[in-house]
């Protein structure tokens, strides 16, 4: 079954994928991507939400859950780049 159709548009897929200096891509690929980065946010914010136990996610909800996780640890370099905001 193929993946469904992503909010994300391909093009925004494709041109963050240049500016990386990714090659070629073939056809389909953009749309699986699509799928995995809105799972992937999906996923952040309901762990974001869920360890906060707040209804509003707020940016310490996701600073706090990349540091305690370890599936979100190639995101702390950048995470923590982010000042706290007052």
């Amino acid at each position: 079954m193929p993946p469904k159709k992503s909010k994300i548009p391909d093009t925004k897929i494709r041109k963050v994928m240049e500016e990386n200096d990714i090659g070629k891509m073939r056809q389909g690929t953009t749309t699986i991507i699509g799928a995995v980065v809105e799972e992937f946010i999906r996923d952040m914010v309901e762990k974001s939400l869920e360890e906060s136990g707040s209804k509003s996610l707020k940016l310490d909800h996701l600073k706090a859950v990349v540091n305690n996780n370890v599936t979100f640890d190639f995101l702390k370099d950048t995470v923590n780049t982010v000042p706290d905001k007052k």
